[in-house]
């Protein structure tokens, strides 16, 4: 389904806002541009996460796992 959103808009960005490290890299690979960690904390898959926690590792977590998209830190920061 993205893929073809993608394919009639060629020209448009596409953001993500991700809870959770494999939603992050989930959007990565179906070819998102920017990868946002706006949701961390947010979601039932997220509940009690912070994204500061540990000296913001669920951040560093998912730039490490993004190979394609630009992360944007956002959200609860």
């Amino acid at each position: 389904f993205f893929a073809q959103i993608k394919e009639k808009y060629p020209d448009q960005l596409w953001m993500a806002d991700c809870s959770t490290v494999a939603e992050a890299k989930h959007a990565d690979e179906l070819g998102f541009d920017f990868i946002g960690c706006t949701m961390v904390g947010y979601t039932p898959e997220s509940t009690g996460d912070k994204i500061a926690a540990n000296d913001f590792a669920i951040l560093k977590d998912i730039i490490a796992n993004v190979r394609h998209g630009r992360v944007i830190a956002e959200g609860n920061i």
